[in-house]
Parts: structure tokens; C-alpha cells; sequence
């Protein structure tokens, strides 16, 4: 079914495992390491286990967030595999630390009359680089049109930030097609979490996105959701689309902070900010 090993000498050793695509699914993987994590604690007298893992291989990710290693930091130029260096993921694991996951790594989909909201696909890339590059979508967000690249690294970072459980993110996608529609993200879930999102520039004017916060919105506040008490949201006082999808999802303007939001242009704008309270 697979492979395991535990490398190194000493009180500290480094975890790696490979698994046969037969068997993916089906936690073979994640009772595997469990026992090695057990055997290695308890008849080894191993102290403490590192992971570390390419950044973009969320499979080897899972099995390290289910068996309760404490995720660290990306680290440049971590890997060099095949004769080519690579960025990586590290984790660990100490002696007496329960084996199971420490946070939650939401993979809720939820349904709407129009759309299926649901974590993103490798497929979402070139229309999610397609929104992101729009031109209002760039003004809104004062930022340059995203290569191909820094999308793929923005999913891997959107995959590294759920499993910490820090931040959240959901593609709006058609539900007969599964094309990507837009997305809708929270932030801070450990602090203040905050609601945004963007629309891919033909699926806009339909109302979708507000079909989509709103189902977002009320999963983030329900118990059996997010269990959020308070969820924000942000949006420069000229962003009208915004604004409009902000009240129609029962959003309170609470504050404004002047001259607080850069635009694409340069130019400053007052921050609408709005709460949506449980």
C-alpha cells in the first residue's frame, strides 16, 4: 500500500511516506503514521518528529494535519528534489502530544440555487488568474494583475492557511457546470474574522455573489458552521457592487475609516465597515 520511514539518530528524527494511488482515500496513510508516531514515542524513545513536504503536495499536508503535528512556516529553498531546489512546508511533533488533528480543516460544501460552494481545484486556476487579472477586480484590491505562478502559489497558501485554520477560502462555482464563478474567503478566524470576495468578470451582474455571501455568511455564524459570533466586512465607500451585496446579506455599517483603503489609481478612499452579528 505504501512506505513509511522514520530517518535519523538521536532524540529528533524526520518522518517520510509514500502511498500507492490505490489506496488514497481511505486513511491508510494517517493510521500508518499514527503507529509509527506511537512506536516511535513509546518503544523507540524518540523525543520529537519534524515533517517537511514541497509546498503544493496537500496530500502529504492531510496526513500531517489529522496525525496532530503542529504546522510551522513555509521555508524557501527547503527541498532540493531531483536536482531542483523547492520551497517547504515544516511540522512537528513531540513526545506526548495527542495524535490527532489540533485544528480544523473545513471541507464543507454547501449549495445554493445557483451554486455549489466548495474548496478550490487545481481546474479553478486559469479562471480564478482570469478574475483576479480583471481590471476592476485590480482597482478594488490595488494590486497588479497576478501571474500564473503567484495564482498557484496563492492556492497552495489558501490550502497551508485552512489546515492551521486561520483562513478560509471557497470557490463559487456553477452548480450544473462546476465552472468557477468567483470566490469568497474569510480571514483572521483566529482574531477578527473578516468576509471578502471577487467576482470572475462574465458571471457578473446576476446576482451570484450575493447568493454566495449570504450562504457563507450564515455558515460562518451557525453552530454546527464556524460557530462565529461576529463576522466583518470591509468595502471602499465608492465600491457600490460591494456595498449593495453588504446590505442585501443583512450587514450593519457599524464604522468608517477615513482615507483608510488605497485604490488601484492611487487615489484614497473612506473604509465602509459592516458587521454581521449572531
Amino acid at each position: 500500500a505504501g512506505n513509511l520511514d522514520l530517518r535519523g539518530a538521536g532524540p529528533l528524527v524526520e518522518i517520510g511516506f509514500a502511498l500507492h494511488p490505490d489506496c488514497l482515500g481511505e486513511s491508510v496513510m494517517t493510521n500508518a503514521v499514527r503507529l509509527a508516531i506511537t512506536y516511535a514515542f513509546v518503544e523507540a524513545g524518540i523525543e520529537a518528529i519534524s515533517w517537511r513536504a514541497r509546498v503544493g503536495n496537500i496530500a502529504s499536508l492531510r496526513v500531517a494535519h489529522a496525525t496532530g503535528f503542529r504546522l510551522h512556516e513555509l521555508v524557501p529553498d527547503l527541498l532540493c528534489e531531483r536536482g531542483q531546489i523547492f520551497d517547504g512546508w515544516t511540522a512537528s511533533i513531540r513526545f506526548g502530544d495527542p495524535t490527532f488533528a489540533r485544528t480544523r480543516w473545513h471541507f464543507e460544501t454547501i449549495e445554493t440555487d445557483r451554486l455549489v460552494l466548495r474548496p478550490p481545484v487545481e481546474a479553478d486556476l486559469a479562471r480564478w488568474a482570469e478574475a483576479e487579472a480583471d481590471q476592476q477586480t485590480s482597482f478594488w484590491a490595488n494590486q497588479a494583475p497576478p501571474s500564473a505562478a503567484e495564482i498557484r502559489r496563492a492556492y497552495y497558501r489558501s490550502n497551508w492557511r485552512a489546515a492551521k485554520g486561520t483562513h478560509l477560502v471557497w470557490v463559487a462555482a456553477d452548480r450544473e457546470t462546476d465552472q468557477f464563478r468567483g470566490q469568497v474567503m474569510i480571514g483572521g478566524l483566529a482574531q477578527s474574522p473578516e468576509i471578502g470576495y471577487f467576482m470572475h468578470p462574465d458571471s457578473r451582474g446576476l446576482g451570484l455573489m450575493t447568493e454566495a455571501v449570504e450562504a457563507i455568511s450564515q455558515f460562518a455564524l451557525d453552530r454546527s458552521g464556524l460557530n462565529l459570533a461576529r463576522l466583518q466586512l470591509s468595502v471602499a465607500d465608492q465600491n457600490e457592487q460591494s456595498i449593495s451585496i453588504a446590505h442585501a446579506c443583512g450587514f450593519r455599517q457599524f464604522g468608517l475609516a477615513t482615507a483608510a483603503e488605497q485604490l488601484g489609481d492611487g487615489t484614497l478612499a473612506d473604509l465602509l465597515c459592516f458587521e454581521l452579528v449572531r
